[in-house]
């Protein structure tokens, strides 16, 4: 009787989309990224330590249970000083992130400018600005990957 209801439908493949590819994921990860950058920047002008924390499950080996733990988290600073000027690169998924042709650092000035510069980023990634470099990122990184796996294939 199944048969009957569905052969009453018409069935297809379904169809390729030809959207042009999406950053939304890739803009999420680094307006995350500079997030914290930003909040790490502005404990560094105040003079005071940054910490951040993140929730991981652990077994209590006592009872067995599952129990929610803060721990530190660490996260290494984009910015940095060299002959009392601050610079600051931005990075995605652990490599430079081009933004003007193969530049990736921003030349800030003194630290007091840091959490200016990143709030402008952050603009500048939320109107778009940076979807080309996060698009050419992409395929860059497809790439590398790619490449890794044609060098593992020939080696057996």
């Amino acid at each position: 009787m199944s048969q009957s209801l569905l052969s009453s439908l018409n069935l297809t493949q379904r169809p390729k989309t030809t959207n042009k590819p999406s950053v939304a994921k890739e803009k999420n990860q680094l307006l995350r990224s500079l997030s914290i950058q930003l909040e790490m920047a502005q404990h560094l002008v105040a003079g005071k330590e940054f910490i951040i924390y993140r929730e991981k499950d652990v077994k209590d080996p006592k009872t067995g249970e599952m129990k929610k733990v803060k721990v530190k988290r660490t996260f290494k600073p984009w910015y940095y000083e060299r002959q009392g000027c601050y610079f600051f690169d931005v990075n995605f998924k652990g490599k430079p992130l081009p933004i003007a042709g193969r530049k990736s650092t921003i030349e800030v000035g003194d630290k007091n400018n840091l959490p200016k510069v990143i709030e402008t980023l952050i603009q500048a990634l939320e109107q778009g600005e940076l979807d080309k470099a996060l698009l050419a990122n992409r395929k860059m990184l497809e790439k590398e990957k790619q490449a890794d796996l044609d060098k593992r294939k020939a080696k057996e």
